[in-house]
């Protein structure tokens, strides 16, 4: 760990289940506060308890050079998923802090830090974009987004990208999950994915309906970003916009909507909202 502290050349390091002590988890907080180069940690089902996991979203919150993208701490043997609110405000508040980090892979149990996590998320995903087209991505140019609630999203033009470029279409389950959507037009329940399987000769176990309904879902959504949706609020309201990003976490969900240039929507909710789609969009998903 202390080699990552002058470290400039490794930017990814997946430590995930290699059996991370207590010990070596404080000497990766310390080397966090100085390093310039990671930008994905993954440091998943290990022994680190809450009192790392929070010195270490601390040192990244003070090391202002700090390049890190994306933070993954969940299941820590011990711990579980609960790290408790003292960490989950920590974490919080590097994520409202910091501009550069786009995803951090842990479930947070407290609604107010959980909020404050996504919509910090939204912003900071944002501003890559941004950042990958070529424009400013200072704060300033960043438009507050205004809260309204979520109850359906129709995703109307087709993405520019290939299919293939979201679905692998060797995958077998995917792809008739796929051929759902584009011949019924919306995100089908648990239950009708597993018999239109059935239907289609591609039977499912039921432990396999649950990861493939969700894997579905964000690479439709996914394949959506920047391209033109209406999202209806809670009573029916319907606002067409581009979606540039979308968040999910504990199935609750959050879509930045952009009407225009200047306006942004900010549609969130505690259940997954009725996901539909346009024409153009069904034969988009049904092209191999």
């Amino acid at each position: 760990m202390k080699a990552l502290e002058r470290n400039t050349t490794i930017t990814n390091l997946l430590l995930n289940n290699t059996s991370l002590n207590l010990k070596q988890g404080r000497a990766l907080a310390d080397a966090l506060k100085v390093n310039k180069t990671l930008k994905i940690l993954n440091v998943d089902s290990n022994y680190l308890d809450s009192m790392c996991i929070k010195d270490c979203a601390t040192a990244l919150m003070e090391n202002k050079e700090s390049m890190m993208e994306q933070w993954r701490f969940n299941g820590q043997k011990g711990v579980g998923e609960f790290f408790g609110r003292p960490v989950e405000e920590a974490v919080a508040t590097l994520a409202k802090e910091n501009k550069k980090i786009v995803k951090l892979g842990f479930s947070c149990a407290d609604a107010h830090w959980n909020d404050v996590i996504n919509k910090a998320m939204i912003r900071n995903t944002d501003l890559a974009r941004r950042a990958r087209k070529g424009t400013v991505a200072v704060e300033k140019d960043v438009i507050p987004a205004v809260l309204k609630s979520l109850g359906k999203v129709t995703l109307l033009g087709a993405p520019t990208k290939a299919v293939w470029e979201f679905f692998d279409i060797e995958d077998a389950k995917l792809t008739v999950a796929r051929q759902y959507v584009g011949t019924n037009k919306r995100l089908p329940t648990k239950e009708q994915l597993q018999s239109f399987a059935k239907a289609q000769g591609t039977p499912l176990k039921f432990s396999d309906v649950g990861p493939l309904h969700k894997t579905l879902r964000a690479k439709i959504l996914d394949s959506a970003k920047d391209t033109q949706v209406i999202v209806e609020d809670a009573y029916g309201e319907g606002t067409t916009g581009e979606m540039r990003a979308w968040k999910e976490q504990n199935e609750k969900f959050n879509f930045d909507v952009w009407p225009a240039q200047d306006k942004r929507l900010d549609f969130g909710g505690a259940k997954q909202p009725g996901i539909e789609c346009s024409d153009e969009f069904a034969s988009w998903l049904l092209n191999n």
